[in-house]
């Protein structure tokens, strides 16, 4: 019923507008049908996002620190000085979500269908992206679902 279906969703402005969202309230939790609550009526996989931005501050911080090039400190520093709130997917985490739809794409449509439920964050919408868009499944995006130690904040 879902399929396809394109609504922008203000949990998420800065969603891609090429992704079909589905903008919905939530609770604490779903509701399930009987047949979905069964064992063999649902499944569910976890994602995570590809690599960010992020992941790239973090690992050249760490790479350097291995190297000797800097200290604990700076490491620390550097870490935080290159780290943005709400970063994109680097370029290997672009390849790495198209794997992804690759991979997860096919299987999902032979399964007879999905929800995909994702994080309102810039990262998790791009790694869905090219699932969504090779499945034509909608896009939750759910607004509670994010690190568990909260987001990300530079001003601290």
């Amino acid at each position: 019923a879902l399929r396809g279906k394109m609504v922008w969703s203000e949990a998420a402005p800065h969603a891609l507008r090429a992704l079909p969202i589905v903008s919905g309230c939530f609770r604490r939790g779903f509701r399930l049908s009987p047949e979905a609550a069964s064992p063999e009526g649902l499944r569910l996989m976890l994602v995570r996002h590809a690599e960010s931005a992020n992941n790239v501050v973090q690992r050249e911080a760490e790479k350097n620190l291995r190297s000797g090039l800097i200290t604990p400190q700076e490491a620390t520093a550097q870490w935080l000085a290159g780290r943005v709130p709400d970063p994109p997917l680097s370029f290997k985490g672009e390849k790495e979500a198209l794997l992804l739809s690759q991979h997860l794409g096919p299987r999902l449509i032979q399964g007879g269908g999905a929800v995909l439920v994702v994080s309102p964050m810039l990262r998790a919408l791009q790694t869905v992206a090219p699932l969504a868009r090779e499945t034509g499944f909608a896009t939750l995006v759910h607004p509670e679902t994010y690190e568990v130690g909260g987001l990300y904040d530079s001003a601290g």
